[in-house]
């Protein structure tokens, strides 16, 4: 009898084995879970939220006029278009700005706080922060508000020439790069808003493009 009663226990256990071996339709979700389809990594809530075009506008500094000429004043207005660079082994997203700066002060070249404000025309690596092993589960419950970096470009001077003149040397303002990097860090809402959080020095507020 117990022989008996062990094979009737083997026996369905293995007609489940060779199912989830089979190739089946559902296999690979019933032995890892959700996992997205091969070039799907991208079709979730967490991502499509992400993906899409922004504009608005980026100040720096945002304090008391009076203090502003101590560590530079630029205005940006940002056009940004995140998109999927691929979604074969996880989603990966870029993010190409356009980003035309005035600046609003210009002190004179023997001015010892001299500065100069950078025009940005990029593509970033957008670091979402979500691993590829979630499952498509998973990544539609990542809650809003999230956070999202761009990837800054490496060597990019703090300080160089004033506008064109190597005799003086001033400090440079970059949207992303460098020091100060104002729109590095975002924090997505999950309504269709971006709010730039890089420096308390620093506001911004970029607005998704609604496709009808």
């Amino acid at each position: 009898m117990k022989i008996v009663s062990a094979l009737s226990i083997l026996i369905p256990l293995a007609a489940v084995a060779l199912t989830g071996c089979g190739g089946g339709s559902n296999g690979s979700s019933e032995i890892l879970g959700d996992v997205p389809a091969l070039g799907q990594a991208c079709n979730n809530n967490f991502h499509r939220e992400i993906i899409g075009s922004y504009t608005g506008t980026v100040i720096y500094p945002s304090m008391n006029p009076d203090d502003i000429a101590s560590i530079g004043s630029c205005r940006w207005d940002v056009e940004m278009n995140i998109s999927i660079r691929t979604s074969e082994l996880g989603c990966f997203l870029d993010a190409n700005m356009t980003a035309p700066v005035t600046q609003d002060i210009v002190l004179a070249s023997s001015d010892p706080l001299v500065y100069q404000c950078f025009e940005d025309n990029s593509t970033r690596d957008v670091l979402h922060g979500a691993r590829e092993s979630l499952s498509q589960a998973q990544l539609d419950a990542i809650p809003f508000p999230h956070p999202v970096e761009l990837l800054p470009q490496p060597g990019v001077p703090n300080r160089g020439p004033y506008f064109g003149d190597v005799t003086v040397t001033a400090a440079h303002i970059h949207l992303i790069d460098a020091n100060e990097q104002p729109l590095r860090t975002m924090l997505f809402n999950g309504d269709g808003t971006v709010v730039v959080q890089s420096l308390e020095t620093t506001t911004g507020l970029l607005t998704k493009e609604i496709v009808p």
